[in-house]
Order: C-alpha cells, then sequence, then structure tokens
C-alpha cells in the first residue's frame, strides 16, 4: 500500500505541477494582456491629455475674444448713447432755429406792413406837399 501511496502521490504532484504549470502560464498571458490593455490606456490617457490641453487652449482663445467682443460692445454701446444724444441736442437746436425763423418771419411781415404804411404815408405827404406848393404858386404868383 505504501507504494500505491507513493504512486497516487506521485501522480497527484505531476497533476498538480501541470495544473500549476498550466495556471501560471495563464497568469503570465493574462499579466501580458494586461500589460497591452495598460499600455493602450496609458497611450488613450496621453491622447485624451493632448486633446483637453488643446481644448484648454482653445477656451482660453475664446475666452479672449469674449473679452474682445465685449469691450467693442461696450465701446458701440457708449458711442450708440454718444449718438442718440447728439441727435437729441440737433433736434433741440432744429426745434430752436424753426421758432427763431418763425419769429423773424413775423417780425419780417410786421416790419414789411410797417414800410408799406410809411410808403403810403410818404406818398400821401408827397401828394400834400405837392397840393400845398400849386396852392402857394396860386396864391404868390410874383414869387415864382
Amino acid at each position: 500500500m505504501a507504494s500505491k501511496t507513493a504512486s497516487f502521490l506521485k501522480e497527484f504532484a505531476d497533476v498538480f505541477h501541470e495544473r500549476m504549470d498550466g495556471l501560471e502560464a495563464h497568469v503570465e498571458t493574462q499579466i501580458e494582456d494586461l500589460k497591452g490593455s495598460h499600455n493602450k490606456l496609458v497611450e488613450e490617457l496621453d491622447t485624451t491629455k493632448q486633446v483637453q490641453c488643446r481644448h484648454e487652449a482653445r477656451m482660453l482663445a475664446f475666452d479672449q475674444v469674449l473679452l474682445q467682443l465685449d469691450f467693442t460692445s461696450s465701446g458701440h454701446t457708449q458711442a450708440h448713447h454718444h449718438h442718440i444724444t447728439a441727435i437729441q441736442n440737433l433736434e433741440t437746436a432744429v426745434k430752436s432755429l424753426c421758432a427763431s425763423v418763425d419769429q423773424t418771419s413775423k417780425f419780417s411781415i410786421a416790419t414789411d406792413m410797417k414800410v408799406k404804411s410809411c410808403k403810403a404815408k410818404c406818398v400821401s405827404l408827397d401828394e400834400l406837399f405837392t397840393s400845398l406848393v400849386a396852392q402857394s404858386d396860386s396864391l404868390n404868383p410874383e414869387l415864382c
């Protein structure tokens, strides 16, 4: 029985070593696969980092563009307010000029009426003066 036990133990040891060798080969294969997967993941991570860096650079550039647009927009807004103020000032000046033109026009009409009245009085005075001279000449013929 000792020889059967020794034979059983030797067979058991051989099977055990065979299985251990199979497991060791399987573990080595999985380790190599994991190393390959790990290397792929490292490459993907590096690529992702590069893409992220480019994305961050683009975001910074976009922020700069937005800041410039905001600055330009503020300038346009201020220019627009100045433009509106200038237009309002021009409208006020035009209204003032219109009122002045109206006043000048009324004054001119009044002055024209006064001039016409004065001319009419001058004509009347000229006629009166001519009439007086004619009467005077007829009264004193020797003075002529």
